[in-house]
């Protein structure tokens, strides 16, 4: 009767604080599509599934923009669901979102339960029994993970459905594990499940994302913390140890050959001006930075960009660094320690940093997202808990009640006040910009609000707002030249007079540092301007010089040699140059079928049909299922069509 009056306290408990969280997200469902959903979703065609037919959802599974197929692909298919059945309506996309997490919040909770269980079989005080409600406990934690004001971003910014969805499969393949274990743990056939729990929920996790191939190390630190990998009478478990072995130790080698290939080698580790060192440095001190927004929210510090956190010039500049790095060190190494005598402290703290190793070390992405810390904030709350009521602080039930009350009407009214930002695009742009005074992306933003605004009413003010904005803050540190380019796509079609402050200031930012993806595309955007004879022929050699300083770098990157092969063909009538860049480019990214198809389309006007057809061919080959048609069928109608007009007047190719 106590176990079965303890689950009900349990199940009302959860229940109350799902309906929380439906209340505290529903006005942020109203809100629009951000940032990177342009690219994955609403400016994806792949994903608009309209007949149902099989290809149309093979192509929707393999469009992520990247080209990362397979993963990813379950994640694409769930964006395409969502279109296939209510458009491109983003509070259908964001419901789904809300629904997910709330699935999460519950397999989470199971995960939880069970881990106590087994943390209490494998335990010293086992005879004693638990020092509190391990179901209330795995309820708390779970409602109280829905409502973190830091999970908002995996709920309400559309795209991140890729991490919510991995990690649905994380939680999924713990909570079978951790049944598994406790059977063998108790001398029941559990061997078997062990494996199949790590494999299954792996493999169909990383088809939403990538992270999801941290499960068996997720599930490996509770081996290290709670059982010691050892079985009931002491042994060490050989079919977990085994498991380990396959599942985490060949992987872990395989993946640090390939990370030493492609991101690490001798030279980044030993030279202080590494770029690897320095990165490495910075997510130090924004380790700290994410337990503070996830533990102690404010909504000042919550926000969906935060690219005006400065790279790490070094580990003494400033002295902060090192202490950053000390402090990491030191609290990795205290868990370790306190294994033994606290292992659910130990467990979360060493699941935070867990589920970082992807994103928060050597692979060279942006420095700091809050959907990032999707499953490191259970660990965090796990340790937290730990210190304050499950293995030490409070054990007065009264006083624990206060406790749950009081983090409760915290987190849910700060992910209430962010979720009103959100229901807005021009309040959460106007919010996040007085936020962030210093991201670029933040002001950028706003800017766009601004424009959009200015369409929208037909009112100058609004043009005038976001070009004195743009002007502002052009040169912030990190700030690319979509500044400019944006000041000039305002200005040109109206016929005003360009400024040659602009044009200096691009060609100063393309020598200065190596152009990024977004520099490409705003290079191909004033491509545009003077191809439709919007910007002035007399400004050109203005963008000529700006390519010209940006191919001075090294290994010029294949979205810039794309966008210049576009300038060499278009506006150069340099067509020999636009081939080589063009080839240049397919071979830099092999993978990228957009850039193919726009060599295929070059090299037909080029009149190398032989070396086109055989390129279309291979193309045909890959096409399984129709899923490469949208780009084979119109390479065979370009074809045609030279063939027809025998002429090499160009015709017009995509742009990757």
């Amino acid at each position: 009767m106590r176990a079965s009056g303890q689950s009900l306290r349990a199940a009302l408990l959860l229940g109350m604080l799902i309906l929380v969280t439906f209340v505290v997200y529903w006005p942020g469902l109203h809100g629009g599509f951000v940032y990177d959903d342009a690219t994955s979703i609403t400016g994806n065609a792949n994903i608009q599934v309209k007949d149902g037919s099989f290809s149309e959802w093979a192509l929707a599974a393999l469009s992520f923009p990247s080209g990362t197929p397979p993963f990813r692909s379950l994640g694409m298919l769930t964006f395409a669901g969502n279109y296939y059945l209510s458009g491109m309506h983003p509070f259908a996309f964001k419901l789904t979102n809300l629904c997910i997490h709330v699935l999460n919040g519950l397999l989470l909770f199971l995960a939880l339960r069970s881990l106590f269980d087994l943390y209490e079989a494998a335990s010293s005080r086992a005879s004693e029994g638990l020092r509190f409600d391990k179901h209330i406990a795995a309820a708390a934690l779970s409602g109280l993970w829905l409502l973190l004001p830091i999970q908002l971003t995996a709920v309400l910014y559309v795209v991140q459905r890729l991490e919510s969805f991995a990690t649905t499969f994380v939680f999924l393949g713990l909570w079978w594990y951790l049944r598994a274990r406790l059977n063998l743990w108790e001398g029941r056939r559990g061997a078997l499940n062990l494996w199949a729990s790590i494999g299954v929920s792996t493999t169909i996790g990383i088809l939403a994302k990538e992270p999801a191939i941290l499960l068996p190390l997720y599930a490996a630190l509770i081996e290290f913390c709670v059982t010691g990998w050892r079985n009931r009478d002491g042994r060490i478990s050989r079919a977990v140890v085994s498991l380990y072995v396959v599942s985490l130790v060949l992987p872990l080698l395989i993946g640090l050959i390939w990370l030493w290939g492609k991101y690490i080698s001798l030279d980044n580790l030993t030279n202080t001006d590494s770029h690897v060192i320095h990165r490495l440095i910075t997510e130090a001190g924004i380790m700290f930075r994410y337990m503070a927004w996830t533990l102690l929210p404010s909504l000042d510090s919550l926000t969906l960009y935060h690219d005006d956190i400065p790279l790490a010039r070094g580990l003494f500049d400033p002295i902060t660094n090192l202490l950053a790095v000390l402090s990491v060190a030191a609290l990795i190494a205290f868990a370790v320690w306190q294994r033994h005598r606290r292992p659910l402290f130990a467990l979360g703290i060493l699941w935070f940093f867990a589920g970082h190793v992807m994103t928060g070390t050597v692979i060279p992405l942006v420095l700091a997202f809050e959907h990032r810390n999707y499953f490191s904030s259970a660990g965090l709350l796990l340790a937290a808990a730990s210190l304050v009521t499950l293995e030490a602080g409070i054990y007065r039930r009264q006083a624990r009640i206060g406790v749950i009350i009081v983090a409760t009407l915290l987190y849910a009214g700060t992910t209430w006040m962010r979720s009103q930002e959100w229901s807005d695009p021009m309040r959460l742009s106007t919010s996040d910009a007085l936020k962030r005074p210093d991201s670029p992306s933040a002001q950028f933003d706003l800017a766009l609000g601004l424009i959009e605004k200015a369409r929208a009413s037909k009112q100058q003010e609004y043009v005038d707002a976001a070009l004195k904005l743009l002007d502002e803050k052009r040169k912030l540190p990190g700030a690319g030249i979509i500044f400019e380019q944006n000041m000039i796509s305002i200005l040109a079609p109206s016929g005003f007079l360009i400024p040659t402050e602009l044009w200096i200031s691009i060609i100063d930012k393309m020598s200065k540092a190596r152009p990024k993806v977004n520099d490409a595309r705003s290079l191909s955007t004033l491509n545009n301007c003077f191809i439709a004879e919007k910007c002035k022929a007399e400004d050109l050699h203005y963008l000529r010089d700006a390519y010209a300083a940006a191919m001075k770098h090294p290994k010029p990157s294949a979205p810039l040699l794309s966008v210049h092969a576009e300038f060499a063909w278009y506006l150069d009538h340099d067509h020999d140059l636009a081939e080589h860049d063009m080839r240049e480019a397919v071979k830099r990214a092999p993978r990228d079928i957009p850039g193919l198809q726009n060599l295929i389309v070059v090299l037909i006007n080029q009149g190398k049909k032989a070396e086109a057809e055989s390129m279309i061919e291979a193309l045909e080959k890959r096409n399984v299922l129709g899923t490469l048609d949208g780009f084979v069928v119109p390479l065979r109608h370009t074809m045609k069509a030279y063939d027809e007009r025998k002429t090499s007047a160009p015709i017009e190719a995509t742009t990757p």
